[in-house]
């Protein structure tokens, strides 16, 4: 299972946007709140013998709302995700981190959302 799969069921059986977690984009009409999930970036170190077994994956996570809720959903997604070992949705995490967040609302016309864009640094074995 790919870290995404994981994070997306740890996510769900938290409870704070019922099924609604997407990957990389909301779907159109979507209901709010909503919560979407991407790859930004993988690295591996390379040691002396080979390739290291351990992954650094960095997930952006956008917590997405009609109205301010979507900052208490953030906040839970932090206590989710903030210092966590070991399983996630099934994925055997050594350890997350936290790396920042921007508040990022979306205005284009007809369509308004809240956002909270968030950064996680995932390492384990992929």
């Amino acid at each position: 299972m790919r870290l995404e799969e994981g994070l997306r069921a740890a996510i769900v059986t938290q409870g704070a946007v019922s099924t609604r977690v997407y990957a990389e984009r909301l779907p159109q009409n979507v209901t709010y709140p909503a919560i979407t999930i991407s790859r930004a970036a993988t690295s591996q170190g390379v040691l002396l013998d080979g390739v290291d077994t351990l992954t650094n994956v960095r997930i952006q996570v956008d917590v997405w709302a009609a109205d301010a809720t979507h900052k208490t959903i953030a906040d839970s997604m932090r206590t989710l995700l903030n210092g966590h070992r070991g399983s996630l949705g099934g994925v055997a995490v050594q350890y997350c981190r936290f790396e920042g967040e921007n508040d990022a609302g979306v205005f284009d016309g007809d369509w308004t959302a809240n956002r909270v864009s968030m950064d996680y640094t995932f390492t384990l074995h992929e």
